[in-house]
């Protein structure tokens, strides 16, 4: 696998905490992390390796809830793992098994119409004390736990930003070599101090890779900044230093990336798409989301192509959708199989580099 989880802080001890470890607390808990942290992948690795031990996690996306509907946001979580449309009935049962965690992700990012319907169907859920456990997962701490009644009591969640060794693994895997190099025959080189104002090239694979590695990380990590233990952001930019594409910052990290999808996937040039796509997501987060059903879509589509007019730049609807639909950075929010409803950005933060592009370019103007 080239997942590498990020370990996490609790607020209720010193220690920190890894998948293994959340099975073995029973209380709620909100997750909380900037962007990129790693929310997602923990939340998905937990229902994983949960699975492979004979537990119950069931991880919903709060983009598609519909109010008064929680059972069927699971039951559609449910259905998209066993490739089967069930019915509300399952998603009753499976929020009264005491033995399941249910965790509901994305809970801060939706608008505060949408979380009040679901903390008030939470609030229902948790009263009785004997149904699912619920996690909430969400960039905004307090804003999750607002989500729980003030009577229940929530434990405290953080994704630890990568750790050097962490950092190093992950390079690794995203070269596709192996990290780990222990066993092999040590050189002299490898085991012979340089001595002052020495320049000793690398001698052998295990110290070839190992150089290979650091100037690799150095590189991200010279251009990511302070950013550099964000877990997305470090595989974004180790998939462009594996490609061979330049990047200098977090942006031109974000846009390397853009380019490479469309190219891998033959998109063509995305620069008008990505502008579009700036101006759709400028208005969407102007709501304070980052999705939108399919008729929404299309009429925040269509006034981006028009405004594309007004500037000067020819933007024909049907190849730009094409090459957007191609590229893969839009993403279908499936409830029920089969049933797309809502689209979104292949994950939040390209959502907000589309618009802080479409911002500065001009495009758009900044909400009063």
């Amino acid at each position: 696998s080239a997942e590498v989880a990020p370990a996490m802080r609790a607020g209720w001890q010193s220690e920190e905490l890894r998948i293994e470890d959340l099975d073995r607390t029973s209380t709620s808990l909100v997750l909380a992390g900037r962007t990129g942290s790693g929310k997602s992948t923990l939340s998905r690795l937990w229902r994983h390796n949960s699975a492979v031990e004979g537990r119950s996690v069931v991880v919903c996306h709060v983009e598609a809830y519909i109010a008064n509907r929680l059972d069927r946001l699971v039951a559609d979580a449910v259905g998209d793992l066993v490739g089967r449309d069930l019915p509300r009935v399952v998603g009753r049962q499976t929020l009264a098994d005491p033995s399941t965690t249910l965790v509901l992700d994305g809970v801060s990012e939706v608008p505060p119409l949408l979380r009040d319907g679901l903390a008030e169907e939470l609030r229902t859920h948790l009263a009785g004390g004997h149904g699912a456990r619920v996690v909430l997962v969400g960039r905004d701490e307090t804003v999750c736990a607002s989500g729980y009644p003030i009577s229940v009591a929530t434990g405290r969640l953080f994704p630890q930003a990568f750790s050097r060794q962490q950092r190093t693994e992950l390079t690794a895997k995203v070269l596709s070599r192996p990290a780990d190099t222990e066993g092999a025959p040590a050189s002299d080189a490898a085991t012979t101090p340089a001595q002052p104002g020495e320049h000793r090239a690398p001698d052998g694979p295990g110290e070839m890779l190992a150089t290979e590695y650091a100037t690799a990380l150095a590189q991200v990590e010279h251009a990511l900044g302070d950013a550099a233990g964000n877990p997305m952001l470090l595989r974004l930019a180790l998939e462009l230093v594996a490609d061979g594409v330049p990047f200098t910052d977090r942006a031109s990290v974000y846009g390397g990336s853009v380019a490479r999808m469309a190219a891998r996937t033959n998109a063509g040039d995305v620069r008008v798409a990505s502008a579009m796509l700036g101006v759709v997501f400028a208005r969407l987060l102007d709501q304070g989301k980052r999705y939108a059903n399919p008729l929404e879509w299309e009429r925040l589509f269509t006034e981006a192509a028009a405004l594309m007019h007004e500037h000067g730049i020819a933007a024909e609807v049907a190849q730009i959708r094409e090459a957007v639909a191609r590229s893969g950075l839009v993403n279908a929010i499936v409830t029920g199989i089969g049933s797309t409803m809502l689209k979104g950005p292949i994950h939040d933060s390209f959502a907000d580099y589309f618009a802080a592009r479409a911002h500065a370019d001009g495009l758009v103007q900044l909400p009063d």
